[in-house]
């Protein structure tokens, strides 16, 4: 299954739906924990989802370098340029040029999101809408990582 490219795309989210009223059920629980004094918990079924759901959107070819690599590589829909996403929430996302690293980028939605929704916000983001994504990101040389 492959996502459509949504455009505007808010924060480099996805809709949430049906899952809005989970999202405020954690974000109420984060928000207690933290008045509480403890730190937020990682929620491992979000996690796990989040993985689903990335794996169900990638290329067959991306899938197997994240499986095989913990990155997938991503075409710009605008420029066509080469984009690197590794797991992480930022600083993962990276510009190649002949196989090698030549600036990393930072951008990401907001929130306290798992790692795989954060990549695949990035994914829709860079295919469908990379003027955005160039115009906000903050960049660093190659050496910086």
């Amino acid at each position: 299954m492959t996502l459509p490219c949504l455009s505007p795309l808010p924060y480099f989210g996805v809709d949430l739906g049906q899952d809005r009223a989970y999202a405020a059920a954690m974000a109420a629980a984060a928000n207690q924990a933290w008045q509480l004094g403890a730190p937020p918990k990682t929620d491992a079924a979000a996690a796990k989802r989040a993985t689903e759901l990335l794996e169900a959107s990638l290329t067959p070819a991306q899938l197997e370098q994240f499986k095989a690599n913990g990155w997938f590589d991503v075409v710009g829909g605008t420029t066509g340029m080469l984009y690197r996403i590794r797991h992480g929430k930022s600083h993962n996302v990276e510009l190649m040029r002949d196989g090698k690293r030549v600036r990393t980028l930072c951008f990401y939605p907001g929130g306290n999101l798992p790692a795989a929704d954060c990549m695949l916000a990035q994914k829709i983001a860079i295919e469908c809408d990379e003027g955005s994504v160039l115009a906000i990101a903050n960049f660093s040389t190659a050496e910086a990582r």
